[in-house]
């Protein structure tokens, strides 16, 4: 088999192992047993032929055996080194530090499991915030190639983004080689048995384009485009219909018109929006429950699916080449100056705006998973002072730092993969209690509007929460590895520590924690005051007892009619957009001057201003004569007088529009004059604040007009369910929607509210972990410094010198982190304000109180240890040396 090397080691078997490919590295690992078994049998060959040839000069068999071995050398280092020139050692060495570790954890049950519970919370928490990104940004459709799928809108030269029509969206099937087919859908609400449901109105090759199939009946066909069908939603056919199958076939009123049922869509289908759809009709059917367009006019918003091998930058340039050239003709302002595309294989495309958006949750519950790390870091660092004679004597036997750190830092993996388990658990059960938390605690009659995508732990989810929990197991166990073997091996064995102290290291660690704390308590406390401020804002609208009631067109006048004969009605006005929720904006300019100053407007009635209770500053509101007709007056707040003509009365002056006509999308030049200035009221976000400049123009009630603005009598919640139900019966279908216009300000104001709920949850949590990593911190400081505790008593300390001694230095530690969290907090405030108009730069109160309740906590933390140092026994301590 080959000559034996000077060593004793066989030449041979050398080069055998350096021959070895992955796949008997592989075999190595996962067939042990019979790899050692060869590479014994192979040895024991070499050192009977060394024997052998003893034997052939007259040296007796056991003699010639003993020498052999002599000269062989030790045998388990020869099959050591055979083993590292295989390649497979760092495989075996992982799987027995794997093994020894969850030996030494079933040894210590109690340690193990505070710290898979205390890792598994910060892994849970930020799991759950990833499994929404998931279900929102990662998730896609379930469809034919959703990544395929985007949609389409232009840009003018203005700077204004629009959508298509159903003529566009012909001529853009037909002018692009990009592109393979296009749909498109417009949106629209409507009521179904009274309850509010969100449809489509699509064209007729929408769900052969998505791939979408009919779960029962059938999907839209080609000879489908005006017919009064509708395709239900798989989960409204399970919510409203108890899925039944008898359904197909049925006719539902949709917005006063009938619609035959044909199909319900797949299970898991809902549209291309992150609020889930409820049905779909043809395009061309939406003249039987919307008047003011034909069908070729509705606006629509399409989506194109790009050819195989097209990339969206390339399709991007050849759509803008089409609709440059089919809007050559129009003016300047109209253009298209390139068109936009989005992808639509998730609810949300991936995008830096989608980023951002989660990026403060993912960055707060980081921090409390931080926290967490830190609180198991500072228990590895009592464990490891524990373990000072095993290390020691491991390292006095041969065994290298770096092996030790390796062991420790596997030790921490193996601590962290029951907290998978636990962290995947755990964001179930996290955002299965915030869908019922956001249910619970929303306005009632804004529930009915909510729509979710389906949010449940996935593949993905799974390996973020075990790329998570090991990232963490890392974070938390180098550091105390590194301490625990930064040690002079002599010491360690008598059990002193050598390099630097661990207690310095849990006092940084400490530190951090109330950084964290302070940090997530401040913003919390500004959220809190921020949103009673708002709570407490004046709208300058009177809102208490209004309703508003959105109709169909062709439903307007009969509408009107039931409102002014029901009892409990006492005023009627009308308006374009609901207030605090304008929706449409244009430019206006001063005659004469070609500044033109972008601004909100509304059409109104003269009886809109007395209806919410908006007082009139200057000039008068509008007349009757001027409803009837385009009388060109309009009225401005005092925000737009303002930036208009500063200093000067607006009344009589002449202004320039640019407003859309009748059925006619582009924007026309028209002018007009002001006849009367009125106070400045919250036109959309309530923290905008009332400082928006925006002007009306006047409409009659028998105008066309999105809704109708009634004022009740008496409770107004009340009076809505009982003005809804009798419009019902009178008027069946000819009701969009019905709500009390205080449900609009509480909607406003929800959001903030969320956001304290779950900055104070985050907060309160990190100051728990921080007041017990305090109490951890300090409880260990006074067993390790016993000794010297027991020395000062015996020199004649007193109590009060001992209690100031540990309470001063802990409180230097949390008054050090208070300040640098608060320092921290007032940046990210100043970020939120820059984004959050009412929000104040700084918030004294709310800092100084975060400030106050990390420390008044930490104080208590540290209270109870700090007593057990007075109960310390110096003969006992000193005894024992």
């Amino acid at each position: 088999m080959g000559a034996i090397l000077g060593s004793g080691r066989p030449r041979a078997t050398i080069r055998m192992t350096k021959r070895s490919s992955l796949s008997s590295r592989f075999r190595g690992v996962v067939r042990r047993r019979r790899v050692e078994a060869e590479l014994a049998e192979e040895l024991d060959f070499h050192l009977q032929m060394q024997a052998r040839k003893h034997r052939q000069m007259g040296v007796g068999d056991d003699e010639a055996l003993r020498l052999a071995r002599l000269e062989f050398g030790n045998i388990e280092l020869v099959k050591e080194d055979a083993r590292d020139v295989r390649g497979a050692r760092p495989i075996e060495d992982l799987f027995a530090d794997v093994r020894y570790g969850w030996r030494g954890l079933w040894r210590a049950p109690v340690f193990s499991l505070c710290v898979v519970l205390t890792n598994g919370l910060g892994v849970g928490l930020i799991t759950s915030v990833f499994t929404i990104f998931d279900a929102y940004v990662l998730r896609p459709f379930d469809i034919r190639d959703p990544y395929s799928l985007y949609s389409v809108q232009w840009l003018d030269r203005s700077g204004h983004v629009h959508d298509f029509t159903a003529r566009n969206a012909v001529a853009l099937r037909t002018s692009s080689a990009a592109i393979a087919d296009v749909t498109g859908y417009r949106t629209f609400s409507a009521r179904l048995n009274m309850v509010p449901v969100a449809g489509d109105a699509v064209t007729a090759n929408y769900f052969g384009v998505t791939g979408v199939r009919a779960a029962i009946g059938r999907t839209l066909r080609a000879d489908d485009d005006y017919a009064p069908v509708v395709i239900l939603s798989h989960a409204l056919w399970q919510r409203s219909f108890g899925s039944d199958s008898s359904i197909i076939g049925t006719s539902l009123p949709i917005r006063g018109a009938s619609f035959r049922v044909v199909g319900v869509a797949q299970e898991g289908f809902a549209g291309f929006f992150k609020k889930p759809r409820d049905f779909w009709i043809p395009v061309g059917a939406m003249p039987r429950t919307d008047s003011t367009r034909s069908a070729a006019d509705n606006p629509l918003s399409i989506i194109v699916r790009l050819r195989p091998g097209v990339a969206s930058a390339r399709a991007q340039a050849f759509i803008t080449a089409v609709l440059q050239s089919t809007t050559a003709s129009l003016p300047d302002s109209s253009r298209v100056l390139r068109a936009l595309l989005m992808s639509r294989a998730t609810p949300v495309a991936s995008s830096r705006s989608a980023l951002l958006a989660f990026a403060p949750l993912f960055v707060a519950f980081a921090l409390v998973l931080a926290l967490a790390c830190a609180n198991v870091a500072s228990m590895l660092l009592a464990r490891g002072m524990t373990r000072q004679r095993e290390l020691g004597t491991r390292l006095a036997l041969g065994a290298t730092r770096a092996r030790i750190v390796r062991q420790l830092v596997t030790e921490c993996v193996v601590l962290a993969m029951p907290a998978v388990a636990q962290g995947f658990g755990m964001a179930w059960l996290v955002v299965r209690l915030g869908v019922v938390a956001l249910f619970a605690t929303l306005p009632p009659d804004l529930t009915a509007f909510v729509r979710l995508v389906p949010i449940h732990p996935d593949a993905r989810v799974l390996v973020f929460a075990m790329v998570t929990s090991t990232a963490s197991a890392f974070l938390f166990g180098v550091t105390p590895a590194l301490e625990a073997t930064r040690i002079a091996v002599v010491d360690a064995i008598r059990g002193n520590l050598g390099g630097q102290s661990p207690s310095r290291v849990r006092g940084r660690l400490v530190i951090a924690e109330v950084i964290v704390a302070t940090l997530l308590l401040s913003i919390a406390g500004v959220l809190l005051r921020e949103a009673a401020r708002l709570g407490r804002m004046d709208t300058g609208l009177h809102t208490r007892e209004v309703v508003s009631v959105e109709v169909q067109d062709r439903a307007r006048l009969p509408v009107l009619g039931a409102l002014r004969q029901s009892p409990s009605v006492d005023a009627i006005s009308t308006a374009v957009s609901l207030p605090l929720d304008m929706r449409y904006s244009t430019a206006i300019a001063i005659a004469g001057d070609s500044t033109r100053v972008p601004m909100l407007y509304n059409r109104v009635s003269a009886s809109y201003f007395d209806l919410l209770k908006i007082d009139l500053v200057g000039g008068r509101t509008f007349t009757p004569d001027e409803e009837q007709e385009s009388s060109g007056t309009v009225i401005v707040s005092e925000t737009a007088a303002h930036r208009l003509w500063p200093g000067a009365s607006p009344v009589g002056r002449l202004v320039r529009l640019e407003l859309p006509g009748p059925g006619d999308p582009l924007a026309r030049t028209q002018n007009a004059r002001v006849v009367g200035v009125v106070r400045d009221v919250v036109v959309n976000s309530l923290d905008e604040g009332r400082n928006r400049p925006i002007f009306y123009l006047p409409q009659s009630l028998e105008m066309s007009a999105c809704c109708f603005l009634v004022r009740v009598r008496g409770n107004p919640v009340a009076t809505k369910r009982n003005l809804e139900a009798e419009l019902e019966k009178r008027l069946p279908g000819a009701v969009d929607r019905i709500d009390v216009l205080d449900t609009f300000v509480a909607g406003a104001l929800y959001p903030y509210r969320v956001a304290y709920w779950v900055a104070l949850g985050l907060g309160l949590l990190a100051l728990g972990l921080t007041v017990i990593g305090v109490y951890g911190v300090v409880a260990y400081m006074v067993s390790h410094r016993a000794r010297e505790l027991g020395v000062r008593i015996a020199l004649g300390a007193t109590a009060r010198d001992v209690l100031g001694l540990v309470l001063l230095q802990s409180v230097r530690q949390t008054a050090a982190g208070a300040a640098i969290g608060a320092a921290v907090a007032l940046g990210v405030v100043q970020i939120l304000s820059a984004n959050i108009e009412s929000m104040p730069r700084f918030d004294g109160i709310a800092f100084l109180g975060a400030i106050g309740a990390v420390l008044v906590a930490c104080v208590a933390a540290v209270f109870l240890p700090a007593r057990a140092a007075l109960r310390v026994d110096p003969s006992i301590v000193l005894r024992q040396d």
